[in-house]
């Protein structure tokens, strides 16, 4: 059985399954302002739209 799909409206996506939305990055995440000092964890990945993303 063929799932039903729809078009994206994005050229470069194409087709996606006709029960997806599709929806802004920035609805999906939440702003975190917590600083890592003391040390906490390594696992730190850091996003800007002004600049690149930084993992450290």
């Amino acid at each position: 059985m063929a799932r039903e799909m729809k078009d994206s409206g994005i050229e470069w996506i194409g087709k996606i399954p006709a029960n997806w939305t599709l929806r802004r990055l920035q609805w999906c995440l939440i702003e975190v302002t917590e600083k890592n000092d003391p040390i906490k964890t390594t696992q730190i990945l850091s996003l800007t739209n002004k600049q690149r993303i930084y993992q450290r």
